[in-house]
């Protein structure tokens, strides 16, 4: 990919992270959006294994990927799974969403032609990475696909707390 493709904005004052996420949404014009937390570390071919899996699976709004979980100096925790099925999830996977999500949008990339779907964000939603998965499930489906692209960080300030990973 191109990094002159990649637009950093600041806001003026504190939006919170929700909203954070929503207004680079909205300003988003890609035709794939990849959201990223500060703290995540990419590998070199995540770009290309979601847009493979993109390329692959036309109808399929959302591709969400593995994770390897590390530690704040990015070295493996043991006894630390959070990884989801593969495979297409819909309607079924929809439900286990509302209930217990399980899928944060750092692993996440979806199709920028349903940008207003997804926007406003619903203000009563658990956040917005549960926001865009259920969104991405009534929409075409989310393609969940083995690849560990990102070193997901746990850390003391994390906002999600190590017990309490919304991933199964």
């Amino acid at each position: 990919f191109n990094a002159k493709e990649i637009n950093l904005s600041c806001n003026d004052v504190n939006l919170g992270y929700v909203k954070t996420f929503e207004k680079s949404i909205e300003s988003s014009t890609g035709d794939i959006i990849f959201l990223c937390d500060q703290d995540d570390i990419w590998s070199t071919n995540k770009v290309e294994v979601m847009l493979r899996a993109f390329n692959k699976n036309p109808d399929i709004s959302m591709v969400c990927h593995d994770v390897n979980v590390v530690d704040q100096d990015n070295k493996p925790l043991s006894g630390v799974n959070i990884s989801i099925s593969p495979g297409i999830h819909r309607y079924f996977s929809l439900f286990q969403e509302l209930f217990k999500p399980r899928i944060f949008g750092c692993v996440c990339a979806f199709r920028g032609q349903l940008k207003n779907t997804y926007l406003p964000f619903n203000r009563y939603v658990y956040t917005h990475d549960h926001w865009l998965t259920i969104n991405g499930m009534l929409n075409g489906g989310c393609l969940v696909i083995n690849d560990k692209l990102i070193n997901y960080r746990r850390h003391p300030f994390a906002l999600t707390k190590h017990k309490s990973d919304p991933f199964i």
